[in-house]
């Protein structure tokens, strides 16, 4: 799909999909929104070659800082895999709502969160990218 807004390295999308059907069986379906909409953007996305990632993508590992619009303060996550994240919420979950709408996004872009009320946040900085640091490993 050449012309799909989101751009996944190959190797994410390789690992995320299986846990997703894992969850998709085990409940005969999505229970929840986001995770529906992460299998959607898995299957529209345009996949990469993790050499082929551009730096100003949201990977998995990334190191981000969004800044909500709506209070002007600037969070700092690190996008992890399921089990990876901390109760204190430096790293989270590519499954949690927030995860789901971060993977894939581009730096500068305003992503929505539902979380009880409408939040907009702004992918403010890529601090960390593995695949723009030559980390393929992670």
């Amino acid at each position: 799909m050449a012309n799909s807004k989101f751009v996944m390295s190959s190797s994410d999308v390789e690992r995320l999909r299986p846990l997703l059907s894992v969850i998709e069986r085990r409940n005969g379906g999505f229970k929840k929104a986001h995770l529906a909409a992460l299998a959607g953007k898995l299957s529209v996305c345009r996949e990469v070659s993790a050499t082929a990632v551009p730096a100003d993508i949201v990977t998995m590992n990334s190191l981000v800082a969004v800044q909500n619009l709506d209070s002007g303060e600037v969070y700092e996550f690190r996008l992890v895999f399921p089990g990876g994240y901390d109760a204190y919420g430096a790293y989270i979950s590519v499954f949690s709502q927030l995860g789901s709408v971060l993977i894939g996004s581009k730096l500068g872009s305003v992503v929505a969160l539902k979380s009880p009320k409408l939040q907009r946040l702004k992918v403010q900085e890529i601090r960390f990218q593995p695949e723009a640091s030559g980390r393929f490993d992670l």
